[in-house]
């Protein structure tokens, strides 16, 4: 399959990163085989879900394709960017730990996607501003009519290699336990919006000093160690994963449970737990671990 992957390049400096991106060795010719089989298809654009690799040298960035999520409601290639980015940050947000929406990809014929050069890097700006990703996102373009590497003008071209994917993914999975608690008075003027909006803040202060015991080892960030180290069995940690984080009053809550059943009005208790998962590469550092457990946490927050 011709394929064409792209940066957008606006002087910023983003563009001038080493970026490469993986793709399972069959992943996208059978994708763009079913999608040439449709014949009353006029084009399709869509979202890039994958993982994002970090590296120790901020020059050098790695993405892996993990799937094609199509944009609803458009006709072929005929799509508004403002949708584009809402489906995004939708989609995005849905996602499990470590799982990312990492560029926007087009099906269509080289002379068609000249056209809407524009149009693709403006939803990529859009992306990288509402999802501040750690890289730029990145446009694919899969030709429909030959198989050759597509060619651009406005847009830096950059790598893409084939890798095996199934063999390095691990699931990692947990419980977070919540432990604070929304304070809603009948007789005041905070709205629930607004009591669970505190909430959440005290929820993600208590992420932030979120640590992770794999069997009887603590992950420790700064370990260089990989994942598969952890010992892996089934695409899964072979070890329980659980998680510590500081007690709510000590991540910023002033009120105890004491002090919250006392206030007049309704209390709606939190008290609960969160079913968390995430995706890691077997060959990344442990940190990836504990970085994909608070970012499906985060989510679900």
């Amino acid at each position: 399959v011709g394929t064409g992957l792209f940066l957008r390049d606006d002087g910023d400096g983003e563009a001038d990163m080493k970026h490469t991106v993986l793709s399972s060795e069959d992943f996208l010719d059978q994708r763009v085989n079913v999608l040439r089989r449709n014949t009353a298809l006029k084009g399709q654009v869509g979202l890039l879900v994958g993982l994002r690799l970090p590296n120790a040298k901020a020059e050098r960035h790695k993405d892996i394709i993990l799937d094609l999520v199509p944009t609803p409601e458009t006709d072929g290639t005929d799509f508004e960017t403002a949708w584009a980015v809402e489906h995004g940050e939708q989609v995005d947000a849905s996602l499990a730990g470590g799982i990312e929406v990492i560029g926007f990809y087009l099906y269509c014929p080289d002379d068609q996607f000249k056209k809407l050069q524009t149009k693709v890097a403006t939803v990529l700006k859009r992306l990288n501003t509402a999802l501040k990703p750690s890289a730029p996102p990145v446009a694919l373009h899969l030709d429909a009519r030959a198989k050759k590497t597509c060619k651009s003008m406005d847009m830096k071209t950059i790598e893409l290699k084939s890798t095996k994917v199934q063999n390095n993914l691990v699931r990692v999975q947990s419980v977070y336990s919540l432990s604070a608690f929304p304070h809603v008075s009948s007789g005041g003027q905070s709205t629930l919006m607004k009591e669970l909006g505190k909430w959440r803040e005290r929820e993600s202060a208590r992420l932030k000093g979120m640590a992770i015991k794999v069997g009887s080892t603590f992950v420790d960030a700064t370990s260089s160690e990989p994942v598969i180290d952890l010992g892996v069995k089934g695409g899964q940690l072979a070890g329980d994963v659980a998680i510590f984080t500081p007690f709510a009053k000590a991540a910023g809550n002033s009120r105890s449970a004491a002090e919250a059943s006392s206030v007049h009005g309704r209390v709606v208790c939190s008290s609960g737990s969160v079913a968390c998962v995430g995706y890691v590469h077997a060959r990344e550092p442990v940190s990836t671990v504990l970085e994909a457990l608070q970012m499906d946490l985060k989510r679900s927050v």
